[in-house]
């Protein structure tokens, strides 16, 4: 209802027609009250794991998508390969092939 509302008033306000585009973090979850939790890029990474990535990314856009949200800010399609980055568990790991089997996988989920 919030959303909407938001929504409602943007497009009121706007000489365009040009709707808001409302996004949260998804890189661990949808990043909201009630929402699952999953483990970080990193963790889901040395699973090596792309059907269960496959349904992280299907669980994570269904709760996003009951409250009107359809841009999430994930995945994190970083290849680390050094410690210094400082966002490295953010990222599925060092592998080009399991980054992009991973991130493939949350995003067709």
């Amino acid at each position: 209802d919030k959303l909407r509302d938001y929504q409602k008033k943007v497009m009121e306000r706007s000489r365009f027609d040009i709707p808001a585009l409302f996004h949260i973090e998804g890189l661990t979850g949808a990043l909201m009250p009630e929402a699952t939790s999953f483990p970080t890029g990193i963790g889901r990474g040395s699973a090596w794991d792309p059907e269960l990535e496959y349904e992280a990314g299907k669980i994570i856009g269904k709760e996003m998508s009951a409250v009107g949200i359809k841009h999430a800010l994930a995945p994190v399609l970083d290849v680390t390969r050094d410690a210094r980055l400082g966002r490295q568990g953010e990222s599925y790991g060092e592998d080009p092939t399991l980054v992009s089997a991973l991130g493939t996988s949350y995003v067709v989920g």
